[in-house]
């Protein structure tokens, strides 16, 4: 069994879907023929934490843990945060929209913490990736991000140790929908492409979840290029027991909603639905973190009555909720490369087997994917008439019938087959 070194921040107790993709890799590696061995921090800043997620790992899978220097407790203290407030992902990418000293600490965070606030990882896990690459001299090293600090620890135990080194990319660089909000000056930002273009063509190959970003680096630097998705790993929903009845019709949404997720006219559109006798039992229910301006206008469409927010939830609780759903949607982020954000909570709604309605652009990456599976139906986020048409058909199920061979291949297993089979190509 050949073994594979993985550099990656976020890892349990953090939620969220970063800590699923390498987690589940992790999972299946073995299976695949490589024997994974894990680095990662101590006590990270984590927007959310998930302690069942520890669940997913392997009583003989090594994880090291190293220290951290970063700038969030000292961020707390000076914007008056509670020492163990929680900070969410948009309230840092936003700040520089806030009072005096949030856009002064969104300015030094964007102009002095390149390429991101977990840069003060970096010599505690170039360190001891140094020993643990020689006590176990792996064949590959695997880095995910972001945090892109996480690329330039294993480009640097790449090049000491001169192992193969495959770079994952969840999103883009400096291409990410927040850039603009950190407010970078011209010389940061030309420091923060170098460290990009730097990565993109050290690597020995670099993997994306969708074919959008991969194009969007390949204007960048050449290199070999993968699209594997992210996915849905099937035990997590086999004897998951649905959220008992309670004579409601459910319309769920899981995963945080920021300022750029927040179409008026989907609002206006359930609206409308909700006004109808024959749905008058229906509610909407938020898993995860929603921005202010979006409840602000769930309040103007007169949807608060409708509406229940839970925050941040186990993944297991969310897999309930999930298959008690009589329709899941997920709103496509308002930005420049909005059609290759296929959304990770897409994959797990496939899992579930609920209708799916997606709002955002029908030319993009999640919407070959409904199509592909026909697993429910995605529509422009400003067609109100065609969004109310799109809610009453997957309500009916008169979409169509989803193709289980095509869910199927966004198993979190045939994904993680499709990643030994790159290791096993470059080492």
């Amino acid at each position: 069994m050949k073994t594979v070194l993985v550099v990656t921040y976020y890892w349990p107790p953090a939620g969220g879907p970063g800590v699923q993709r390498v987690l589940k890799f992790c999972r299946y590696l073995p299976q695949f023929g490589w024997r994974p061995l894990v680095l990662t921090v101590a006590d990270g800043e984590y927007p959310a934490i998930d302690e069942s997620l520890a669940e997913n790992i392997a009583p003989d899978l090594a994880v090291y843990k190293t220290a951290s220097l970063e700038p969030f407790s000292l961020y707390r203290r000076f914007i008056g945060k509670k020492k163990d407030e929680k900070i969410t992902t948009f309230v840092l990418t936003e700040d520089s929209q806030g009072d005096l000293k949030r856009r002064l600490a969104a300015f030094i965070r964007g102009n002095l913490f390149i390429p991101d606030g977990r840069i003060g990882w970096k010599p505690f896990a170039v360190n001891q990736g140094l020993q643990i690459i020689r006590r176990h001299k792996p064949d590959v090293i695997f880095s995910t991000a972001p945090p892109m600090s996480t690329h330039l620890i294993a480009k640097t135990l790449a090049h000491k140790c001169s192992i193969p080194w495959v770079a994952d990319f969840r999103d883009p660089w400096t291409d990410v929908f927040y850039y603009h909000n950190l407010r970078r000056t011209r010389c940061a930002q030309r420091l923060d492409h170098r460290l990009e273009v730097s990565v993109l063509r050290s690597a020995d190959a670099v993997v994306t979840v969708s074919s959008t970003i991969q194009k969007l680096f390949q204007e960048k630097a050449e290199n070999r290029y993968f699209v594997i998705a992210n996915g849905f790993d099937s035990d997590d929903f086999s004897g998951v027991t649905p959220l008992p009845a309670d004579g409601l019709r459910h319309i769920v949404h899981a995963g945080h909603l920021a300022v750029n997720q927040n179409p008026s006219a989907f609002w206006i559109a359930l609206s409308r639905m909700t006004q109808d006798k024959a749905f008058s039992n229906v509610c909407i229910d938020f898993y995860g973190s929603i921005h202010s301006k979006v409840e602000q206008t769930l309040k103007d469409c007169g949807l608060m009555p409708k509406c229940r927010f839970f925050g941040y939830r186990p993944h297991h609780e969310l897999v309930s909720a999930m298959k008690r759903a009589d329709l899941l949607f997920f709103i496509v982020p308002d930005t420049s490369y909005a059609k290759g954000i296929p959304t990770s909570k897409l994959f797990d709604y496939l899992g579930a087997g609920k209708p799916i309605l997606g709002v955002g652009p029908t030319d993009g990456d999640a919407a070959e994917i409904l199509r592909q599976t026909n697993a429910g139906m995605m529509v422009e986020a400003g067609n109100e008439a065609g969004l109310l048409e799109a809610i009453l058909k997957c309500f009916k199920g008169s979409y169509g019938s989803p193709s289980s061979s095509r869910i199927s291949s966004f198993s979190r297993q045939s994904l993680t087959g499709n990643l030994a089979e790159l290791f096993n190509n470059i080492s």
